[in-house]
């Protein structure tokens, strides 16, 4: 469904057209905080298979997350995390079969995207060369959950389900299974081996390599029950590429047969808890970097300040550089002479920012001054030069609230979330960074009233009365 002369879908912000399938239109698009997504307009008749939340339960390296499932003005709309990579079968069309490490790379991230899958209960049921998008050597799922309306039912009445050559045998008598997902990962790694796709629902694994060719073999078995798990096959080919688990497995000895017992078909599967991203904690972090930006404006108010307007400089100069690069990227895909580019443009990055800075800066340095004069008035009763320590916290605590939350602080918070997302992206770092940071807090505020304001590079230091006066 084509979104021709719209600019957004729900909250995202569309920037360019990606691509196109049986399933809808697909978008390059923005969220809130500049997170990229991929945005798909459904086409009539599409929708998902399973609850939203269900499939919010996948998240892993190799599955592209759902990020939202809604409509809009009578479109209805998937989002998910966006994968800057080519198609397989474009992949494979442009450079060939793979062979050597960079087959078992892509054998090993397509059962560990289905590890991914099977932990929250859910069944890709299409996936193959079309539904697996490469970036940077990796393989990445995508279009979870997506169906036709009604494909279940067509399935039970022995009518095709999923891409010809690629689907289980058992799919055109029953609905899809986890160990359907594993016959679908034997012919795309058989595919990608040789080249050769599937003729006549037969895969071609002739000439694949031992011991990738017994694993590929023996996911294609007709007998659902007698195909390895996605836990096997990722174990198996931790040990082909050389290097450790990303999951420890269980110990097995080397004449282990690759499928020692069955799955029940009624077998329960553990559910996966979904990963939590910290925003309120990271927002705790937040309070307390402004009250320690409060503290020390208390102590040197004009370094302070100073130093506040570099920091918004930088952030906005590096978000226009971060959001200039994915757009390009997107559009040329990788590019070596992409960093060249970049370090051209950098000088109009400069100036946006600092044109940018210097419009939103005034209507900041408003609020603060408007919410400081109750402050000020408040405190004429202490001493003068406490009530300027109070002022200058006041002023540049809601000078930095303004920027960051009033007009043209997205940028700020993009980058800011990053930052912390990056910084402390765990609960045991959020603790740590928070006690770390009301300690810093607690020692600051102890030299509040013990020293003079630092006014430097001023020669002397302003008084409430001058203030007034201004």
């Amino acid at each position: 469904m084509s979104l021709q002369g719209r600019s957004r879908l729900g909250p995202y912000r569309l920037l360019t057209r990606v691509g196109e399938g049986g399933f809808g239109v697909v978008y390059l698009g923005l969220d809130d905080w500049g997170r990229a997504v991929a945005v798909r307009a459904l086409r009539p008749l599409v929708g998902l298979n399973y609850d939203a939340d269900v499939l919010r339960r996948v998240s892993g390296r190799h599955v592209a997350e759902l990020y939202a499932a809604a409509a809009d003005a009578g479109t209805s709309y998937v989002a998910t995390r966006y994968v800057p990579g080519r198609p397989l079968d474009t992949v494979l069309t442009e450079d060939g079969p793979l062979a050597g490490r960079p087959l078992v790379r892509l054998a090993r991230g397509l059962a560990d995207g289905l590890c991914s899958l099977q932990d929250a209960g859910v069944v890709h049921g299409r996936l193959g060369p079309g539904t697996v998008l490469v970036d940077d050597h990796d393989p990445v799922i995508v279009d979870i959950g997506i169906a036709q309306t009604g494909e279940g039912f067509m399935a039970s009445l022995g009518q095709p389900y999923g891409p010809a050559g690629f689907t289980a045998p058992e799919l055109g008598r029953e609905r899809p299974s986890a160990a359907a997902d594993i016959y679908a990962w034997g012919a795309v790694v058989a595919y990608a081996a040789t080249g050769r796709p599937p003729y006549s629902g037969r895969v071609d694994a002739i000439g694949l390599p031992e011991p990738l060719a017994g694993l590929v073999l023996a996911a294609l078995s007709p007998d659902p029950l007698q195909r390895p798990t996605a836990q096997q096959l990722r174990d198996r080919l931790d040990g082909l590429l050389g290097g450790a688990p990303e999951r420890e497995p269980a110990a097995e000895s080397a004449a282990e047969p690759l499928v020692p017992e069955p799955r029940r078909p009624d077998e329960p599967t553990t559910v996966a808890k979904p990963d939590r991203r910290w925003r309120r904690a990271h927002r705790l972090i937040g309070f307390e970097l402004l009250a320690i930006i409060a503290v020390l404006a208390a102590i040197a108010p004009t370094v302070t300040a100073a130093g506040v307007l570099a920091i918004i400089l930088t952030l906005r100069l590096a978000d226009h550089i971060a959001q200039a690069t994915m757009r390009r990227r997107a559009a040329r895909g990788p590019d070596p002479w992409n960093p060249v580019r970049a370090v051209l443009v950098l000088p109009w990055h400069v100036v946006r920012a600092v044109l940018e800075t210097a419009l939103f800066a005034p209507v900041a340095g408003l609020v603060a001054a408007l919410g400081t004069a109750p402050v000020m008035v408040g405190a004429e009763e202490l001493r003068p030069t406490a009530t300027m320590t109070l002022g200058t916290a006041a002023a540049v605590g809601l000078f930095v609230a303004a920027s960051w939350l009033g007009p043209g602080g997205r940028p700020l918070r993009r980058v800011t979330e990053h930052i912390l997302r990056a910084v402390v992206p765990s609960r045991v770092s959020v603790i740590f960074a928070s006690l770390a940071l009301a300690g810093g807090l607690a020692g600051l505020a102890s030299i509040v009233f013990a020293e003079p304001q630092d006014w430097w590079p001023l020669r002397s230091t302003p008084t409430v009365d001058w203030l007034l006066r201004r």
